[in-house]
């Protein structure tokens, strides 16, 4: 997974080291099974 952020503001490499990953504040990537992408995503829908 990749995360990036649009300003300056949004820090993205929280999300990532909460999953073993790391990058910069607003560009980084870390390793997700596919069961808990599904679980991420369908709780974070708007």
């Amino acid at each position: 997974m990749c995360l990036r952020s649009t300003d300056s503001i949004t820090d993205t490499s929280e999300v990532a080291k909460a999953y073993v990953g790391g990058g910069s504040p607003s560009s980084n990537s870390f390793i997700i099974r596919m069961d808990e992408y599904n679980q991420w995503v369908s709780m974070n829908k708007s």
